[in-house]
């Protein structure tokens, strides 16, 4: 054999003349690996598979075996197309050697492409085991394991510990938090639903995306797990993003209300305040705010002398028509002994409207506090004169 193909070059005969060796001297590996190394050089994948699972047979070592089947998975897939034979020649290296990397990888390609959904799985959880797999290799193989477990299997807890294994590799993983924040809407889980969803507002910077994802997660917290304190904590975020949200604003009235306590009589009356700023282009919605906040610091609060400034403040060259302004501000002084700083401000706004009509009843009201509060004559014979 080794004459013919070497002097003579006659590849076919030397073939021929090593199986003739193996016919008469069964357990012959050497010709055997001739057979192996011609079939190799000659690309005779059909023959090769037969004088390697021949060479198996008869190696006792377990690393050869391991390789030889190894050449057998390489062959059967990507030579001959034959995935099932593949299939079990990777497996008889893994009955080997359980953890040998390149057996596990063929595997999961081979499992993805013929859909076997749970030898993929399974095939996946041995990967993961390996220590030499990087982390990036790692969260990627969690991310499969994820959606194959969720989506083609249908075992939402699996699904749930593979994208929290891929969160715990990458806080910030989109897929893994928008996966879960699907599972546990789907599964009902509300708490965990909004925690994921606040995870994933830690990662968004539009303001207006914040806000949307933010009423999201207070509406769940309300009306899902029936916490409103704890639905109040993101509308005021939502408020601290934009002021003007009437949804939130809205819902922390009802809130704060419903909580009772001084503190959150506090944020009301506060958060009116703050309503009645971005309002200040409407003096009637200005005046309307200020007159809520004011209601809240008397009548929630019992704290008069905050109600009287609330609305001293209010007392502008645009409201002093109103007239039920300017008679809860005296009521209000006169509660709070407050009278000087009240006709102060009303003088500036008198300095300010000039010679009006409407002045003239102000300051017949001036000169009239003048006289009784405060016993100053003289005050109110300049505001009388003024009116006249």
């Amino acid at each position: 054999a080794q004459i013919a193909e070497d002097a003579l070059g006659q590849r076919e005969d030397a073939v021929d003349l090593w199986n003739r060796v193996l016919s008469l001297q069964v357990e012959t590996i050497d010709a055997l690996r001739e057979l192996r190394r011609l079939y190799l050089s000659d690309e005779r994948w059909s023959d090769l598979v037969g004088v390697l699972e021949r060479e198996v047979e008869l190696t006792e070592d377990p690393d050869m075996q391991a390789t030889l089947w190894e050449s057998l998975g390489t062959i059967w897939s990507d030579r001959l197309g034959n995935e099932g034979q593949a299939l079990d020649a990777w497996n008889r290296v893994l009955q080997i050697d359980a953890s040998y990397l390149p057996a596990l990888e063929a595997l999961r390609e081979l499992y993805t492409r013929s859909a076997d959904y749970e030898s993929l799985a399974d095939i996946l959880y041995r990967m993961l085991e390996h220590e030499e797999l990087i982390a990036d290799r790692k969260l990627d193989l969690w991310q499969e394991q994820g959606e194959i477990q969720g989506d083609m299997l249908m075992q939402p807890e699996r699904a749930i510990e593979a994208w929290r294994q891929v969160l715990a590799y990458d806080p910030t993983n989109e897929v893994a938090l928008d996966n879960l924040e699907r599972v546990f809407m789907q599964e009902t889980r509300w708490e965990e639903a909004a925690a994921i969803l606040e995870m994933k507002l830690d990662t968004i910077d539009d303001p207006q995306d914040r806000i949307e994802l933010s009423l999201q997660i207070a509406d769940i917290w309300e009306t899902k797990i029936m916490d409103r304190d704890r639905a109040g904590d993101f509308y005021e975020r939502i408020l601290e993003d934009d002021p003007t949200n009437e949804q939130a604003g809205l819902q922390l009235e009802s809130i704060y209300r419903e909580q009772a306590t001084a503190d959150s009589f506090t944020k009301l009356a506060n958060l009116y305040l703050d309503r009645s700023q971005y309002r200040s282009d409407d003096p009637e919605a200005f005046l309307e705010a200020r007159r809520q906040s004011a209601g809240v610091f008397q009548e929630d609060l019992q704290y008069s002398e905050g109600a009287f400034l609330v609305l001293l403040t209010a007392f502008t060259a645009e409201t002093y028509e109103d007239e039920q302004l300017l008679f809860d501000l005296g009521r209000l002084a006169g509660e709070t002994d407050q009278w000087e700083q009240l006709i102060g401000q009303v003088e500036e706004v008198l300095n300010e409207i000039g010679e009006v009509v409407e002045a003239a009843d102000i300051h017949k009201m001036v000169g009239r506090w003048q006289s009784e509060q405060l016993n100053k004559p003289e005050e109110a014979v300049y505001h009388l004169q003024r009116a006249l």
